[in-house]
């Protein structure tokens, strides 16, 4: 029997909440980019998908801003910088010929050091991402989930 493309992207699909995606990513069973990382942290903070609804409309009326992240390369870590944070420019180049990437030879320690304000999201290889974040989100913004509250089912209670 040969499976056609759909049919394979079929039989590996499932429904799982945020906190369950973010789990499997933790112990490698899957990989997620980072910014669906953060955004399924966030989601996490919402524990039923009526409190997500509740906060999307609520929210919605604050308005919204543009996020392009700027990718830093370090020599012990990579790094998306989000707004907000003192790495990010105050003008930021939208177009492609830029590329988008500072590259850095200083460790993630003295970035992390160096910056009053953080908004990251930082690792060292592809199943290690963290969010950095020190700030106030924008626009009544969830935060994300940071490292061990993944873990802490207190901070962790989403069903969605």
């Amino acid at each position: 029997m040969v499976l056609n493309s759909w049919e394979i992207h079929c039989l590996v699909s499932q429904w799982s909440s945020p906190s369950e995606v973010l789990h499997s990513y933790k112990s490698k069973e899957i990989w997620i980019a980072p910014p669906q990382f953060y955004e399924l942290g966030r989601m996490c903070r919402c524990p039923a998908l009526a409190d997500l609804h509740r906060f999307a409309w609520q929210r919605s009326l604050e308005g919204c801003e543009q996020w392009l992240p700027i990718h830093l390369v370090a020599p012990d870590c990579f790094a998306s910088i989000l707004p907000g944070d003192a790495l990010y420019p105050e003008k930021v180049d939208r177009s492609v010929k830029s590329g988008g990437v500072m590259k850095t030879e200083k460790s993630i320690e003295e970035l992390q050091q160096d910056s009053a304000n953080l908004h990251r999201i930082v690792g060292q290889d592809p199943y290690s991402i963290t969010v950095r974040m020190n700030i106030t989100p924008k626009y009544k913004h969830l935060s994300p989930l940071f490292g061990t509250d993944v873990d802490n089912p207190s901070k962790n209670q989403s069903k969605l």
